[in-house]
């Protein structure tokens, strides 16, 4: 399946937490062919926007919350390929769903 790079989305720097083995290379995919940037490997050092995570909680989730780390759920990203634009993330945070 080919997708357009969706305006906004290469500003989007993103890791992503708790997807394992073929989910985890999917959503990589999906993320790179919206036009986002994936961050392999967590460093502090490297600067990333965002924050993809299957729950709130974990390893990365602890760190991010402390700095300005957009902290989403994969839904974000799936929906922005759906509409073909970067749509909010306030609706995909732990935030939005309280």
């Amino acid at each position: 399946m080919a997708y357009e790079p969706i305006q906004g989305m290469e500003l989007v720097d993103a890791t992503v937490s708790g997807y394992h083995g073929s989910e985890r290379q999917n959503l990589i995919k999906l993320m790179t062919h919206a036009g986002a940037s994936f961050v392999g490997v967590l460093s502090w050092s490297n600067a990333f926007t965002h924050l993809v995570c299957w729950k709130f909680q974990g390893r990365k989730y602890e760190p991010a919350k402390k700095f300005t780390i957009i902290i989403v759920n994969h839904q974000w990203i799936e929906d922005c390929i759906k509409q073909q634009k970067r749509v909010p993330e306030h609706p995909y945070t732990f935030q939005g769903y309280g």
